[in-house]
């Protein structure tokens, strides 16, 4: 089953303090393993305990304002995941925690407009102070975008369609927008229309949204020729 297509990256048994090192000859600690991803899939809804913490991650402080319409319990998560064209995708780390969160959302008919929604990292895993210099590590945010435009773009729509190109839509003036809207930019989206007033805040009052996108051979010539920025 192509929807259930994951992304794996070398990891290092989260028991030992030590072990082989990475690609960049990095010894991969407890705490290295803790932030990075080692696979991306879909939610399993019969797993209580992985639905949780999903909710966990959308519900936190620092997620939600930055969200519309997620769902809030356990039923309304697998209501939502009656609908094959609704994928929810989750990051597992190096140490089995679900870390992030993403849907991606299939065109309807005779469009082809596939979004990627409620893109989250858990609330201690983000970053909070600038990059120290020399630092090319991708934070967690970075790890969870790239997985999934790569799932996005190897499997299929629930109605056979490839997924010729993958938009964003970020709510504007809120807290750290900028870092969301650095991140996708990083990752290859660019910069689409701008929607007035089409988020609802938490007190009721309104903000722009700003619409991003990347094409298919955007992406892959990214991955083909490397050419993804070392920033988060």
């Amino acid at each position: 089953n192509t929807q259930n297509t994951y992304m794996r990256t070398e990891i290092c048994d989260p028991d030992q303090i030590c072990c082989n090192p990475g690609q960049n000859g990095k010894i991969e600690t407890p705490e290295n393993l803790q932030r990075k991803i080692k696979e991306i899939r879909l939610l399993d809804i019969s797993n209580v305990e992985e639905i949780t913490a999903y909710l966990s991650i959308l519900n936190s402080e620092n997620n939600r304002i930055h969200l519309a319409g997620f769902p809030k319990t356990i039923e309304e998560v697998r209501e939502k995941s009656a609908d094959p064209s609704d994928h929810i995708l989750i990051g597992i780390n190096g140490v089995n925690e679900v870390i992030a969160t993403a849907t991606v959302d299939d065109a309807s008919p005779k469009e082809a407009d596939n979004f990627i929604n409620r893109l989250a990292v858990r609330e201690d895993l983000q970053r909070t102070t600038p990059r120290p210099e020399g630092d090319k590590s991708k934070g967690v945010g970075r790890q969870m975008l790239e997985g999934v435009l790569e799932w996005a773009f190897t499997t299929s729509q629930a109605d056979g369609r490839e997924r010729r190109a993958m938009h964003l839509a970020i709510a504007m003036f809120i807290p750290k927008w900028e870092a969301m809207y650095n991140l996708a930019t990083h990752t290859g989206f660019i910069s689409g229309a701008i929607w007035p007033n089409n988020f609802i805040k938490e007190d009721g009052s309104t903000v722009d949204m700003v619409r991003l996108y990347i094409l298919r051979e955007w992406w892959e010539r990214n991955v083909i020729e490397g050419t993804y920025a070392i920033t988060d």
